[in-house]
């Protein structure tokens, strides 16, 4: 729900590009604008969880966006009281905003944060020239990013959707309320509660064969990858068709007859996903899904463990610094395909948010499970301290965020502060960073 409690001004600037739930303005007075804020409050009011309004940024067209600040006499004609009796003129039933001003770096902007209806959708109640229509509801399409009159069953859909909604929830509350229906679980109170509430609910929504190798790769040494936008929007993605097509067009191809993630091979759809799914004794295995959300789940095998690197694993067990100690290794992770999985987790997390299914700080959270006494391997002509680097955990994960100017030069920084940060788990504090730079260069460049 958008509420200015806790606002971080810096996610919603720092976008630059305007999204279903958020719209910019030029710094202008509230006479010039109040037309076109009441049309995108309105349009906020009927759209699931509201949206914002941030006045102060400079078009520089194509969605492009800078911030440019407000001036002090445009600021002066902007209050609370002005706002909300200049949207409610043409609003029925009442829309419920809140707004104030905010600094950043030295510039003040105007934040109007707009909640979705309570009860009923709100209707455009007068027309005014040729911006506001009388009796239009307007809402904010899942097509095109602006306030507009529905006149598709799509929006209208989703519309009565969000209304079903709040009506079920009064009267499950009214019901709980006397007696008639026992207590029930808190529901999600965040975004991240949101997303982890569709994962538990959805994991084992497969066909069968998807769910056979899912069970296959948590049974054993596999990655888990979780990538989710900032914001919860059921629908951020309209349609299932798209869902495959963003991941087409977000697959990374860095190495020869690899794409992250594979998605050449078996294919699976649910109420609102889609995933794939690969799996071959010489390759690794592989389950994907991407959620309607735009939250992507991956689980994936080691390719230390696929059949041709096994004979490296039994060469480092008969290697002589084991001997005195009698550990023997129960896998390996190769420091160069470490490196390469969390460049490729990165990059592909930098085009979904380049092509709008991310918002501007996406969530990646990365793990490691079952790898208790994997071993740090070398390859070609690395040089490596003499003593062994291996997992003492069963299981490792850590999260980091996406945001700020550069996506993907700051994807390839993330990559490596990734790779280092599992490396030192496995106890491998010295690694060199120089070294790590230079080869993930190499393969950006394609010449891994």
């Amino acid at each position: 729900m958008a509420s200015l409690d806790n606002l971080k001004l810096d996610s919603l600037i720092g976008r630059g590009r305007e999204a279903r739930w958020l719209e910019y303005k030029q710094s202008a007075t509230w006479g010039d604008l109040r037309l076109k804020i009441a049309k995108a409050a309105i349009a906020f009011a009927n759209t699931r969880d509201g949206g914002y309004i941030v006045i102060g940024m400079r078009d520089l067209g194509n969605d492009r966006y800078e911030p440019q600040g407000m001036t002090a006499e445009h600021l002066a004609t902007y209050d609370l009281d002005t706002v909300q009796a200049g949207v409610n003129s043409y609003a029925e039933p009442f829309v419920s905003l809140d707004c104030a001003p905010f600094d950043h770096n030295g510039k003040t902007f105007f934040v109007i944060a707009v909640s979705e209806f309570e009860d009923a959708p709100v209707i455009c109640t007068r027309g005014a020239d040729r911006e506001l229509r009388r009796a239009a509801i307007y809402t904010r399409s899942r097509r095109v990013t602006s306030s507009a009159p529905i006149e598709n069953q799509t929006d209208m859909r989703a519309l009565l959707d969000l209304a079903t909604d709040r009506a079920l929830g009064r009267e499950v509350e009214r019901l709980r309320s006397v007696g008639r229906l026992p207590p029930g679980p808190d529901p999600p109170s965040t975004d991240e509660e949101r997303f982890a509430r569709q994962r538990e609910e959805q994991d084992m929504v497969t066909v069968q064969t998807g769910a056979d190798i899912l069970s296959e790769i948590r049974l054993g040494p596999h990655w888990e990858v979780v990538i989710h936008p900032a914001k919860f929007e059921p629908e951020r993605i309209p349609s299932l068709g798209e869902c495959r097509e963003a991941v087409e067009r977000a697959q990374v191809k860095l190495l020869s007859g690899r794409g992250y993630p594979r998605i050449e091979d078996g294919e699976e759809r649910g109420q609102d996903w889609v995933g794939g799914w690969i799996s071959s004794e010489y390759t690794l295995r592989e389950h994907w899904k991407l959620y309607q959300t735009g939250q992507f789940v991956h689980f994936f095998t080691f390719l230390d463990d696929t059949e041709e690197r096994t004979a490296m694993l039994e060469r480092y067990r008969k290697a002589p610094m084991f001997k005195p100690q009698g550990f023997s290794p129960s896998g390996l992770l190769n420091v160069d395909g470490a490196l390469y999985t969390c460049t490729e987790i990165f990059q592909f997390a930098a085009r979904l948010m380049a092509d709008g299914v991310l918002d501007e700080a996406p969530t990646i959270r990365i793990g490691m499970h079952q790898i208790r006494d994997r071993m740090l391997a070398v390859s070609g002509n690395r040089m490596w301290p003499p003593n062994p680097h291996f997992a003492t955990e069963n299981s490792l994960e850590h999260t980091w965020r996406l945001q700020g100017p550069g996506v993907e030069a700051e994807a390839a920084r993330l990559a490596q502060e990734a790779t280092l940060w599992f490396f030192e788990r496995f106890g491998c504090d010295d690694f060199p960073r120089e070294s790590l730079r230079r080869e993930q260069e190499e393969f950006l460049a394609g010449r891994a």
